[in-house]
């Protein structure tokens, strides 16, 4: 790759950013700035010691989540559900920068641009994120997106939804948090095939979601 190529990928990658930015500041109603290492944020968040990922809220947010924002003219949306092409890599960066602030209890989440499409978000598999998007009628697949990790010779495997940035969007931020706040997302992580108590695991929190709603006890974030 050129200088110019590598600036303009640069560029091209700054700009969703800022995008995708504005967005999450929308829907949260907060102020979300780019991080130092994504070459933004200035004095204003030299401070900020949860900086993880391309993005981050300010302190005392309720937000739950590592933001890694991928714009990249290769990737296409079929390497996720064949786990090829631009999407391990992707994925690997998520998670990797969100276990550097373990501590803080955030979630990996990977949003990344499709040319002429839409954003897409990919995040760790959550029953009632999942049960809030199709309730409403929104995207989402369940699938596993894995990556393999050249350290330890292994391939990571994680449980997760597919869905848009927009159909996210169209849940209520704060409840979203709520559900993701103290979730233990490495529990849908896992070295080798996914086992069956996991598989159970999830279809039974479906499964009580489903009696829940019939029951007109859940909050589905409408």
């Amino acid at each position: 790759m050129s200088a110019s190529q590598g600036k303009g990928a640069n560029d091209k990658g700054s700009k969703r950013e800022r995008l995708v930015a504005k967005q999450l500041t929308k829907w949260s109603g907060e102020r979300v700035m780019r991080t130092l290492s994504s070459g933004a944020g200035g004095t204003r968040a030299v401070d900020e010691i949860r900086m993880t990922g391309d993005l981050f809220f300010p302190l005392g947010s309720n937000n739950s989540f590592s933001y890694e924002i991928k714009d990249h003219a290769t990737t296409k949306l079929n390497q996720v559900f064949n786990n090829n092409g631009d999407i391990p890599e992707f994925w690997k960066q998520a998670v990797t920068d969100c276990r550097r602030v373990e501590k803080y209890g955030f979630i990996p989440m990977l949003i990344f641009h499709i040319l002429r499409e839409t954003d897409y978000v990919l995040t760790i598999f959550n029953p009632n994120i999942a049960h809030s998007l199709l309730a409403k009628g929104l995207k989402c697949q369940i699938q596993v997106t894995s990556y393999k990790d050249d350290r330890l010779k292994t391939q990571e495997n994680f449980l997760t939804i597919l869905t848009t940035l927009p159909d996210l969007m169209k849940i209520n931020f704060t409840t979203v948090c709520e559900y993701t706040k103290d979730f233990d997302w490495e529990h849908y992580a896992f070295n080798s095939v996914l086992d069956s108590e996991t598989v159970e695991d999830v279809f039974t929190g479906l499964d009580s979601l489903l009696k829940r709603d019939n029951e007109g006890t859940l909050d589905n974030g409408f």
